[in-house]
């Protein structure tokens, strides 16, 4: 997923991984392959805390 500049940190990628990691769990989805780009340290700790 990408989020422009204009939107970023303003807690939109939170909502979107917290939406797409429901909509694994409820159609019993069994691999989320997501990639960040280089070096997002906040986009792979978001991800680490809420997996």
């Amino acid at each position: 997923m990408y989020i422009e500049p204009k939107y970023q940190f303003k807690g939109y990628g939170a909502l979107l991984l917290m939406y797409l990691l429901g909509y694994k769990d409820n159609y019993k989805i069994d691999e989320l392959y997501l990639t960040v780009d280089i070096n997002n340290q906040n986009a792979i700790k978001l991800y680490s805390k809420n997996r």
